[in-house]
């Protein structure tokens, strides 16, 4: 049976709203357990499907969306699941597919509850960074996997900047930053052409270089508050070298 993308994601939150009933009951544990048995069958080939979301797109597409990339948040007792459409157009065979992830599911132990990044599912996120730093210093001494995450951030686009009647990774860019566990999303970058790095200094600045109106500049937020602390251009790009 096939749904219209409406009524695909009405089913998937119902999903997830059955989820949480479970999760308050103190079954955390063996339900993420479940669903990541459901997948990897799903993922194997096997007929059972207990994550996958078929619709039919606006032109006529196959659209399938399904959880995938599950991440640990190191120092959130927290996992992110993304939310991942694949979509097929009529005559195209299954090597020519296009996947782009649409959300981000948090499932936190302490709270026992699962939270969207988006309140829908239209965005395409490029990339994100788990931004960690170790509870000492230097970093360099602190082995990677017990660096905590103090933020994440996502960039991702949310409108059809290219006016192809859709938001595809091909959209100029936004960049958001939320806390570990998904709470607190700031959106502190909006219509940038490119996000080159993203990363921490001393535990209390976000650095951010990226390309936007034919130069690269540095942007720095404080990791407390998201607040912007300074944005300054770092080189102008000539328009014969511009990557757009």
């Amino acid at each position: 049976m096939h749904y219209t993308q409406g009524e695909s994601m009405q089913k998937f939150f119902d999903f997830i709203q059955r989820l949480n009933s479970l999760l308050l009951l103190g079954v955390f544990a063996s339900v993420l357990a479940l669903m990541i048995m459901a997948f990897w069958s799903s993922y194997q080939g096997g007929t059972a499907d207990a994550i996958g979301i078929s619709a039919t797109g606006p032109a006529g597409e196959h659209v399938r969306f399904h959880l995938d990339e599950i991440a640990n948040i190191r120092g959130a007792d927290t996992q992110m699941i993304f939310l991942v459409s694949t979509t097929t157009s009529p005559g195209l065979a299954y090597s020519d597919r296009r996947s782009e992830k649409r959300n981000a599911l948090f499932i936190a132990a302490d709270d026992k509850t699962a939270r969207w990044l988006f309140p829908n599912q239209s965005n395409v996120i490029h990339q994100y960074w788990p931004l960690a730093q170790s509870p000492g210093w230097p970093a360099e001494n602190v082995l990677a996997e017990e660096r905590q995450v103090l933020a994440l951030a996502f960039a991702y686009s949310a409108r059809d900047s290219t006016g192809d009647g859709e938001i595809t990774e091909d959209d100029r860019i936004d960049l958001a930053l939320t806390r570990p566990d998904g709470n607190g999303l700031v959106t502190v970058l909006s219509d940038v052409d490119r996000v080159f790095r993203v990363g921490l200094i001393n535990r209390e600045l976000v650095s951010v270089l990226y390309q936007a109106s034919g130069s690269v500049r540095n942007a720095r937020y404080a990791v407390d508050s998201f607040r912007k602390v300074v944005d300054e251009e770092i080189v102008t790009i000539p328009k014969q070298a511009s990557t757009r």
